[in-house]
């Protein structure tokens, strides 16, 4: 029954658990570039699509002993984490190509990617707040180090520091909306505030902030990533990378957002 309950979290491991894998080869044979790293990398994104298409719906896995129910598996996890995983896939080599051409790390940059797609993945199949920031954090910490990965171009750095602070700003507004939330409701489960906001045909002016706050905090989001992908469009190369980023991005936050109005 425990493994049942895991089904959720097993893309996003995979994902993690390969990154793992390409940052130790290249602790091992520090700037060799191998295109194993990318097929591995590929592979991985292919796996957890493979995971979220045919995994078998299962009930939402409870965190001991605080009883909150975490993530599950079902129609729009499956939906997202195939999306997802089919735009890491098609990311992977074109980015490869690029990095070589330019004579970037590959390793790290892979490893990133793989990090901020199992952040993705979570995002979906999360049926709780604090999951929701988690997944969201790790997929935003990601894209801050990508943003500025090409160090020594002003664009990038740019970029970078742009979504950095407004990102932050959008992390500080979506945490206080879930606090805000979670004092009127007394809950961090989506069904339970579904549930509690049903049974308030007047929900009381706290929530109401609360609910504010998490759409600002998801909008401004959004406004960071678009931001930062005007930066590296009109300033940098790297438009390909940029635009399966901004699909990728915008298809996962109309999924999540469905998710938050459904049982």
């Amino acid at each position: 029954m425990f493994a049942a309950d895991l089904l959720p979290y097993v893309g996003p491991l995979m994902l993690i658990a390969t990154a793992g894998l390409i940052l130790l080869s290249e602790a091992l044979e520090p700037g060799e570039v191998h295109a194993g790293q990318a097929w591995l990398a590929g592979a991985a994104f292919v796996a957890a699509g493979a995971a979220a298409l045919f995994g078998q719906a299962g009930p939402p896995l409870t965190l001991f002993p605080l009883g909150m129910s975490m993530g599950v598996l079902d129609g729009l996890a499956r939906a997202g984490g195939v999306v997802i995983a089919f735009a890491g896939a098609l990311t992977v080599p074109l980015s490869y190509d690029d990095l070589r051409r330019r004579g970037l790390p590959v390793a790290e940059h892979l490893a990133l990617l793989l990090f901020a797609g199992a952040g993705l993945i979570l995002w979906v199949a999360a049926r709780n707040l604090v999951l929701l920031f988690l997944a969201l954090e790790l997929f935003s910490l990601s894209l801050y180090v990508l943003a500025g990965y090409a160090r020594e171009s002003a664009p990038s750095r740019e970029a970078a520091l742009k979504y950095f602070l407004l990102g932050s700003f959008a992390s500080a507004l979506f945490l206080l909306g879930i606090a805000f939330v979670y004092s009127a409701a007394g809950t961090l489960d989506l069904a339970g505030v579904q549930w509690w906001e049903q049974e308030h045909r007047t929900p009381p002016p706290v929530f109401l902030v609360g609910a504010a706050l998490l759409l600002a905090g998801l909008a401004f989001k959004v406004a960071a990533f678009l931001s930062k992908i005007r930066v590296t469009r009109a300033r940098t190369a790297r438009r390909s990378m940029s635009a399966l980023s901004a699909t990728r991005k915008v298809c996962v936050n109309c999924l999540a957002l469905s998710s938050m109005s459904l049982p």
